[in-house]
């Protein structure tokens, strides 16, 4: 599995829209087949860690890093970063 976690903070003073467009978010990244695992941990007062596995990491080249792809798609439709800011992302396959 191709493991994507993602530190993201809300705007200031945007934390219910933030986390009330965060759900749209999940619901439509869930929704992607090649997802086998998606959790949101809230890490501070206004900052979350999305954690996202996909099945490979062609699959998450595919939704993620095309800029016509379902993810850039999402994030219009939601309108994400008009209420929170992705800070960082760390990459990797998991194994044993």
């Amino acid at each position: 599995m191709f493991v994507v976690v993602s530190k993201w903070e809300a705007l200031s003073g945007q934390w219910d829209a933030f986390e009330a467009v965060g759900h749209k978010m999940m619901a439509l990244i869930r929704s992607w087949s090649e997802v086998e695992v998606f959790y949101n941990v809230r890490t501070g007062p206004e900052s979350i860690l999305s954690i996202i596995g996909y099945r490979s990491q062609a699959d998450y080249e595919r939704l993620v890093k095309d800029p016509n792809g379902p993810f850039e798609q999402a994030s219009r439709e939601t309108d994400i970063e008009s209420v929170g800011k992705w800070i960082w992302s760390e990459r990797g396959e998991t194994f044993d």
